[in-house]
């Protein structure tokens, strides 16, 4: 996720210009506006149907702590707490 953010900030404001200096102040949010829009319209397709939906008063949870003990979730908090730290 954080990779992602930060191609986002990279080509962000490149990608913004270019808009802008395509067809003036509005075309960045109608295209922005525009894949927003789009983005859910596509999620709902690709993600597929509530056929598998499970009611929650059925599921299993998971306490915190045997999460915790996960290797690659336990690794997962180290990686981010550490890169925040910086």
């Amino acid at each position: 996720m954080e990779t992602m953010f930060g191609l986002g900030l990279m080509v962000g404001p490149f990608l913004g210009s270019v808009l802008y200096e395509i067809d003036g102040f509005y075309l960045p949010f109608v295209v922005c506006g525009g894949v927003l829009t789009v983005c859910p319209v596509l999620a709902v397709f690709c993600i597929g149907g509530a056929d598998n939906y499970e009611p929650l008063e059925h599921q299993e949870s998971t306490p915190f702590l045997k999460l915790l003990r996960m290797p690659c979730v336990f690794l997962s908090c180290i990686i981010l707490s550490l890169a925040q730290a910086r």
